[in-house]
């Protein structure tokens, strides 16, 4: 196929951070942080105005992201005593 290229998504092993002593970080979008969240968009942004979810940066003039660490930290600390 003319002007189809195969992607593949390459992520890092699991504690590929600590192996190298570096911080491996990722930002996203909202559409993504939706998906990881379950949450809507309204949601999301009322979380963040009563300081209950992580705030996003600034990546340009109308664009913002959120680490991806602090997602998954937000989620994990949502389920923390889920199964105590």
């Amino acid at each position: 196929m003319q002007g189809s290229y195969p992607t593949k998504k390459i992520r890092p092993a699991n504690g590929v951070d600590q192996l190298l002593g570096v911080s491996i970080m990722a930002a996203i979008k909202l559409p993504q942080v939706i998906h990881m969240t379950g949450l809507s968009r309204s949601t999301i942004y009322a979380y963040i105005k009563a300081e209950k979810f992580p705030k996003p940066l600034k990546v340009g003039d109308r664009a913002v992201a959120w680490l991806c660490e602090e997602i998954e930290d937000w989620l994990h600390d949502k389920g923390a005593g889920r199964f105590s």
